[in-house]
């Protein structure tokens, strides 16, 4: 997991906290715009990442998972025509 990504959390965490302390409204709202924004971008961020699975050779965007017999799903590279099993087990099988 990147940590990067907790940075503005913490910040407006740290700002809220001095907004409480000093009775300061408008330091109290930019804490919470901050935090926010910051839940809203990472939530953007993840949400792209695991619906749009990259070929790990030629970083090609694999849209489309296919679930192989023994319920795995996988994604076809069709630049580099190689089945990527990423590790999540489909448990809806017929």
């Amino acid at each position: 997991m990147a940590f990067w990504c907790l940075v503005p959390v913490v910040i407006s965490l740290l700002l809220a906290i001095v907004a409480v302390n000093r009775a300061n409204s408008q330091l109290g709202l930019v804490a919470a715009i901050l935090f926010l924004g910051s839940m809203a971008l990472g939530l953007t961020v993840y949400l792209v990442r695991f619906f749009h699975y990259r070929c790990p050779v030629c970083k090609q965007i694999l849209r489309s998972p296919t679930t192989s017999k023994v319920g795995t799903v996988a994604y076809l590279c069709p630049s580099c025509d190689i089945m990527w099993d990423i590790g999540i087990i489909d448990t809806h099988l017929d």
